[in-house]
Order: C-alpha cells, then sequence, then structure tokens
C-alpha cells in the first residue's frame, strides 16, 4: 500500500516522516532533515544511523555527485539505497523524498520500481512540483496522497497514521 506524502518545500514533510517513525512497528527506509542550513543528514531506518547525505559546499573530502545546489557523497547514497533496498520485505517502508533528481536517475531511481511494486506499508514523499511526473515514469498508484501543506501537520498525521496502522507490517 503507497502512500505520498506532498507539499512544498519547507511544508513539513520530513519532520512529519520523523515523527511517524516513532508510531509504526518496524519502520525502515530514511528519512533526510536539514540539521543545519546547507546539509542534508540521512536517518537511516531501523538501525537509527545518522549520516551526512549532502552538503552545499563539497568540502566533505569524498567523493560525491552535484545536483542542484548540493553534492551527494556517493557512499553516503549507496548506504541509503541500500537501507532502502533492504526494507523491500519488511516493516512500514519510509522514503524521503523523491522528486527531480530521480527523474533523472539518480537519488533514489534504483529503488522506484520496488516502491511501486511493494505491497506492504510505504510512505513515500515526493516534492509537489515533481509529483505528476514520478507517479507517471514509475507508474505509481499511490492508494492515498496526502498535501501536508494544505491539510496542516494534525490532519496529515491523523490520516496517515490510521492509514498505515490499519495495515500490519509482515512478521
Amino acid at each position: 500500500m503507497l502512500i505520498v506524502l506532498t507539499g512544498e518545500k519547507g511544508a513539513g514533510k520530513s519532520t512529519f516522516l520523523m515523527e511517524l517513525v516513532h508510531h509504526v512497528k518496524k519502520p525502515c527506509g530514511v528519512v533526510c532533515i536539514r540539521p543545519k542550513k546547507g546539509v542534508l543528514e540521512a536517518n537511516l531506518f531501523p538501525s537509527r544511523e545518522k549520516l551526512i547525505l549532502a552538503d552545499e559546499s563539497g568540502d566533505g573530502g569524498e567523493e560525491a555527485v552535484k545536483f542542484c545546489s548540493y553534492f551527494f557523497r556517493t557512499a553516503a547514497l549507496a548506504k541509503v539505497n541500500e537501507t532502502i533496498a533492504k526494507g523491500a520485505d519488511t516493516g512500514t517502508l519510509l522514503v524521503d523524498e523523491a522528486g527531480f533528481w530521480e527523474l533523472e536517475g539518480g537519488g533514489y531511481a534504483p529503488n522506484m520500481e520496488m516502491i511501486a511494486a511493494r505491497k506492504l506499508p510505504t510512505v513515500l514523499s515526493v516534492r509537489k512540483d515533481a509529483l505528476a511526473d514520478i507517479c507517471a515514469k514509475w507508474g505509481l498508484k499511490p492508494a492515498l496522497t496526502v498535501d501536508v501543506g494544505l491539510l496542516g501537520a494534525d490532519k496529515t498525521c491523523g490520516i496517515i497514521r490510521t492509514a498505515v496502522l490499519s495495515h500490519p507490517p509482515a512478521q
């Protein structure tokens, strides 16, 4: 069951997903946050490992790929994709966020077909301006699409928690 969480930049998609982690059984996947300006941190589940996924300076001393204003660390991105792939048959998969880089074959693109085919609860955040293209490219058919910017955090939380919790994860 695919749930798409959408909204404009800064609407609260990532913040909401970080909160959702505490309310689902066996969360797996990645939630990205910006702990400080110019840095993108990946929070991996179930390990709860945190790693710097990207930064705007490119001075991380690691191999990186530039997309828009960020330099994505190649090793970190590989670990994120590995974590998402490991979640294919387990628990509630949370993936934050798919957008234009995936449309160009980068980012989480290697996992998008698995995400589209997955029957277990999956919450995928997608930037509003990329939503139609992301759904078309991978044939995504969300059971539910929620715009956190329109509904606000409380209503979004109630809708998604009810949907996820009513569809128990595999044991």
